[in-house]
C-alpha cells in the first residue's frame, strides 16, 4: 500500500493510493468525495487512518455479520 500526495503535477489535491486493488479504488473513490463534500481542507494523517479504519470496519461487519435464521 502507497499514498501519495501531490506526487506528479496531474495527481489531484488530496492524497490517493496507487494501484488498481480494490482496497486502492475504495480509498480513493472516498478521499475524493470528502474532498468534493469540502471535509478535507488539509492532509493529514488522521484523514488517512480515518478513511482506512472506516473502510477495514466495514469490511469487518460484512465478513461477521449475524446471520437471519431461515425457517
Amino acid at each position: 500500500m502507497k499514498i501519495t500526495y501531490k506526487k506528479d503535477v496531474n495527481d489531484p489535491p488530496y492524497p490517493i493510493m496507487v494501484g488498481n486493488t480494490p482496497s486502492a479504488k475504495e480509498f480513493n473513490k472516498r478521499s475524493e468525495a470528502l474532498w468534493k463534500a469540502g471535509i478535507l481542507e488539509t492532509v493529514n494523517n488522521d484523514v488517512i487512518v480515518t478513511i482506512l479504519i472506516e473502510m477495514l470496519i466495514e469490511d469487518y461487519n460484512k465478513r461477521h455479520a449475524s446471520r437471519k435464521k431461515t425457517k
